[in-house]
Parts: C-alpha cells; structure tokens; sequence
C-alpha cells in the first residue's frame, strides 16, 4: 500500500468518525478495537484490515468503498474493480468474510515465498 493510500484512508476514517461527533475513545468502547489501533489507522501507520474497515464503516453508516475512496467524487479516481470486490465482502457474512480473508493471506504468503524462491535461485 502507499503512503499515499495510506495518508487518505487516514483522513476518511478520521473525517467519518468525526462527522458522528465521536471520540476514538467512544469508538473503542462501540467496536471493540483498541484505541492505540483507532490512533494508528487515523493517522497513516498502520495498514487497515479488511474486517476493522467493515467494523468502522457500519459504526460510522458508510461503506468500506467510501472509506477507501473518499467521497463519490474521490471514488471516480479509485480502482473500480477493487471498490467492487470491496462492496461484495462488505455484504458477506462474518464466517465468509474470515474465508476470504484467509484466502487473501494464503495467496499472499504464496506470493512472497516464490519471490524469496525465485531470489535465492543462481
């Protein structure tokens, strides 16, 4: 992910929360997820999780799409596909959303032990 990415799923989990008048403290107390990771996530440096994202747009009414896009301005700029993919993990229940979590973590584990095995080939 890029800075840049980072930076603006940052503000929009910021400018969410703060848009329903709540404190990272109130949002810990209604999600469950720490404060020190709300922090991290407002301010660009920690990655986002797909399931934290689903938790966070349903506390703050809006979509994961919107989270990652910004508004339907900002969204025109985005990946559509990926915003796709997004919205349909967004409506899957939570057993088929850890399915495909663990899909996506096994593919990229897949994914960087063939680059470290290709590296290490002479």
């Amino acid at each position: 992910m890029s800075e840049d990415f980072l930076f603006q799923v940052a503000e929009n989990l910021r400018s969410c929360r703060r848009k329903k008048g709540l404190t990272q403290v109130q949002v810990s107390s209604l999600t469950g997820i720490d404060n020190s990771t709300l922090s991290k996530l407002e301010n660009g440096s920690q990655k986002p999780d797909i399931l934290i994202l689903k938790t966070l747009a349903d506390t703050y009414g809006v979509s994961i799409a919107e989270i990652i896009g910004g508004t339907n301005e900002m969204r025109m700029f985005a990946d559509k596909e990926a915003l796709k993919i997004l919205e349909i993990i967004e409506s899957m229940n939570p057993k088929e959303r850890d399915m495909i979590r663990e899909l996506i973590y096994a593919l990229e584990y897949k994914r960087r032990f063939e680059s470290v095995k290709n590296d290490m080939q002479f």
